[in-house]
């Protein structure tokens, strides 16, 4: 997986799944800027409304260790 790839992060404890770019992903974890996939409805109206307002990704760091269960 390269950087700057979009992804779909599958998590657990409790259970999630974000979308997004990745940053990074090596030992100590996954760096990513994404959303809650519940939220990728809201983000593409948002993104489609152009006199509407701007949100931008946050970047997210998961340990490897931690929550982060499949990226791909």
């Amino acid at each position: 997986m390269e950087p700057n790839s979009i992804i779909v992060l599958s998590l657990h404890t409790p259970k999630e799944k974000l979308w997004g770019m990745l940053t990074s992903i090596g030992s100590a974890g996954v760096t990513v800027r994404c959303i809650d996939l519940n939220s990728f409805d809201d983000f593409i109206r948002q993104v489609m409304d152009p006199e509407g307002e701007r949100i931008g990704l946050p970047t997210l760091f998961f340990p490897c260790s931690g929550r982060a269960h499949r990226v791909g």
